[in-house]
């Protein structure tokens, strides 16, 4: 086996918080490693010089693809001057779930696929969003001379609209309820005007008859007291006893 130097590039800073070695260098034959030493014996020689556990290690490809514990490295590093690979630890994980919601958002995102191409460019290097803009003027301008007409047509009708006579408006004005009311509010002023007017006659007539009986008795008293004896004779008789 030739001279081939095994290289693990480690973490820079260690999980105790210390600042680690960027590279660690290994040669198998130093180590005692033949062609089936496996990916094992790699990782405790790393936890014995970094004191990381073995269960926290990960050892990755440069090519960042995980190499299973029975890789024989040493074997595959045979023929060339070096082999290096990667450490990574390993950290506690969540209650999951994670990806599941990463993989319906993503399916969410590529179902509501994407219309605006505005941004993108055409052959000829302009954009689209410019070109579109481009032909709309054109397209207004083209227009143009259409829509003034349309303007003065619509003044022109509205004016001979206003210059025409316009029939008179006949409004239709239909409440059951308000007629009801206003019939009942007749009847019932008419109740009222010949209720006051019975009683005001009523009480003339009353008037009237006291007057006529009093005038009727006035003489009657007037011939009572003429038949009274005359008081100044009754009291000469009562003189002319008395002297």
């Amino acid at each position: 086996m030739s001279h081939t130097e095994i290289q693990v590039q480690v973490p820079l800073v260690m999980p105790t918080g210390e600042v680690g070695p960027r590279t660690l260098t290994y040669d198998p034959r130093a180590q005692g490693w033949t062609a089936a030493t496996t990916l094992t014996a790699l990782k405790q020689a790393l936890a014995h010089d970094l004191g990381i556990p073995v269960a926290r290690q990960r050892l990755c490809a440069t090519s960042g693809l995980a190499l299973p514990d029975h890789c024989l490295f040493v074997q595959e590093a045979q023929h060339e001057a070096y082999w290096a690979c990667r450490m990574a630890l390993t950290v506690c994980g969540g209650k999951g779930g994670f990806g599941s919601m990463l993989r319906a958002q993503g399916g969410k995102m590529s179902s509501h696929k994407t219309t605006n191409f505005d941004a993108c460019r055409d052959l000829a290097g302009r954009r689209i969003k410019s070109k579109k803009m481009a032909d709309a003027i054109l397209e207004s301008m083209s227009e143009e001379e259409k829509r003034k007409a349309d303007r003065r047509f619509k003044v022109q009708k509205k004016i001979r609209k206003g210059l025409e006579e316009q029939p008179p408006k006949r409004h239709l004005f239909d409440d059951p309820n308000f007629f009801k009311n206003t019939e009942k509010m007749g009847a019932d002023v008419k109740h009222s005007v010949q209720a006051a007017l019975k009683s005001a006659t009523h009480a003339e007539s009353a008037s009237s008859t006291t007057s006529s009986s009093s005038t009727l008795a006035a003489p009657a008293d007037l011939g009572r007291w003429d038949a009274l004896p005359d008081l100044s004779d009754a009291e000469e008789s009562a003189t002319s006893k008395s002297g």
